[in-house]
């Protein structure tokens, strides 16, 4: 028995090493046939992963920091729409739109994290804000405030606003840096708006 387990043994090796090399094409391409279903089927259980947007927001913030770093916040701003920057003209509020942000613009360092609770209220007592930190929040204050009322914006151009405005899903407030204010456009998170106006001055 022992004889005949060896036999069949080598005749087995014999015939595999023996094999015409089309045979060793098939089994070589049925094993990277299964490879690429291995790898579909990894990307599709990825993309079942049912986030939040509580989550995904956490996604694309807690990268920020580092891409202020290395000037890459462009990443951020929809090609189409760009970023409105909110400053302030004398009285009036002044807003413009760019297509990149860099230390020019944003001389400020947004925090590398954000604590989801209420936005700070702004009093002006011993600290412009009544906590300090870095605080998000799913509110839209802006569309609110109806800031471009009271700027020298045409009709056209406060229509364009009050369109971006309504995409707005997060307002942070940095109490180091500045408002910032982040929008799904396109099915991606996206900076829409920065006020870069102190409170309690001016």
């Amino acid at each position: 028995m022992k004889r005949l387990n060896t036999l069949i043994i080598a005749i087995l090796f014999w015939v595999g090493c023996n094999s015409p090399s089309e045979d060793n094409t098939i089994v070589e391409t049925q094993q990277e046939e299964t490879l690429v279903d291995v790898l579909e089927t990894t990307q599709r259980k990825a993309n079942e992963v049912v986030l939040t947007p509580q989550d995904s927001f956490l996604m694309i913030f807690s990268s920020i920091s580092e891409m202020q770093k290395t000037a890459s916040l462009s990443s951020l701003i929809n090609e189409n729409y760009g970023v409105y920057i909110i400053s302030s003209n004398g009285a009036m509020p002044k807003i413009e739109k760019s297509y990149e942000l860099n230390a020019a613009v944003l001389s400020k360092k947004i925090a590398s994290e954000a604590v989801f609770e209420e936005l700070p209220k702004v009093v002006c007592e011993d600290f412009i804000y009544n906590k300090q930190g870095c605080f998000a929040q799913e509110v839209n204050p802006l569309l609110d405030s109806q800031i471009w009322n009271y700027t020298d914006l045409n009709e056209k151009e406060k229509q364009a606003l009050v369109t971006i405005a309504e995409t707005i899903k997060y307002t942070v407030i940095d109490t180091d840096s500045y408002t910032y204010y982040f929008s799904i456009v396109e099915n991606k998170w996206v900076l829409t708006f920065v006020d870069v106006r102190i409170p309690c001055q001016g």
